[in-house]
């Protein structure tokens, strides 16, 4: 899975906000650090399992809490269709 290409990001300092550059999606949102790490590696071809490795590897919380995490973040960004399959 990967980000779409109609979505765009804006770093601004602790927060992260997505921006669709399309007309399927009006708004943005607004993204906390460890979402914003979701959607940075969601840049390049990625899957859930790698997500969670990577951020289990510079969180210290419990491997079932961050995949949970993950699963809900992703899940909201598909349903507005930012990521592509």
């Amino acid at each position: 899975m990967k980000l779409n290409k109609n979505f765009i990001t804006h770093n601004n300092g602790d927060e992260q906000i997505i921006v669709s550059v399309d007309q399927n999606f009006n708004g943005f949102i607004r993204n906390n650090r460890a979402t914003a790490e979701i959607v940075e590696l969601l840049k390049s071809e990625t899957d859930k399992e790698s997500i969670v490795n990577i951020l289990f590897s510079e969180y210290d919380a419990p491997k079932e809490i961050i995949e949970n995490d993950v699963e809900r973040i992703l899940k909201q960004l598909k349903s507005i269709g930012a990521i592509d399959d």
